[in-house]
């Protein structure tokens, strides 16, 4: 009859340690969704610098070639 306690004991024993075990995966698991969302944040942050640098550089063709047409058109009523 004592086999019995000893493993009730055991059974218990080896019930903590699984849930120390997911305890720890659990602790895992959201520190690892914390890194990912930070690193989509950055990801997102490249993103909308990549747009604006973009847009920056449209807006500066855009001038240039404004430019180049009023130069043109200038030049076309002097002659």
């Amino acid at each position: 009859m004592q086999q019995i306690p000893g493993e009730i004991a055991g059974a218990l024993s080896d019930q903590r340690v699984s849930r120390k075990r997911a305890q720890e995966d659990v602790k895992l698991l959201a520190n690892r969704i914390a890194l990912l969302k930070q690193e989509e944040q950055k990801a997102w942050k490249k993103i909308e610098e990549t747009k604006k640098k973009a847009n920056d550089i449209i807006n500066v063709r855009q001038r240039n070639a404004d430019t180049n047409n009023y130069k043109m058109s200038l030049a076309a009523q002097r002659e």
